[in-house]
């Protein structure tokens, strides 16, 4: 069934109850991608609270990529001199080293630096490093 699922692209996990304990198998439906793999005897409760850290698993990586793929459309919208700063800046070069590294003014520098927060919408340029930009 795992199989076949992910064959159609199914996007939810996967959990395996056995009564069994099986460790190639549970190794095998991991690789897979399953998400658990519990084995009896459990607690009744036990199950349920799996669910619901998969499902929650699930929803945070699906607004993770969401963000990413944000992140990357805004990038998109800079120019090839603008993300020539954008990867200096990241590292945590100066405005005047970066000038000196690319060319031209520090004030230039700094209206470069001031588009592209703009494009990214980022409130601070922790947020453009933390965004892996």
């Amino acid at each position: 069934m795992q199989a076949r699922l992910k064959r159609r692209g199914a996007e939810i996990p996967v959990i395996f109850l056995t009564g069994t304990s099986n460790i190639p198998i549970a190794v095998s439906a991991m690789r897979e991608g399953a998400v658990d793999f519990i084995e009896k005897p459990f607690n009744h409760d036990e199950p349920l609270a799996r669910v619901r850290q998969a499902i929650d698993r699930q929803r945070q990586g699906r607004q993770d990529a969401m963000g990413r793929h944000e992140v990357l459309q805004k990038r998109k919208s800079l120019t090839a001199r603008e993300c020539g700063v954008l990867e200096l800046v990241t590292i945590g070069k100066t405005n005047k080293e970066i000038a000196r590294s690319l060319g031209g003014g520090h004030c230039t520098i700094e209206e470069h630096r001031r588009h592209i927060m703009e494009k990214m919408a980022a409130p601070t340029l922790a947020d453009l490093v933390a965004w892996g930009c």
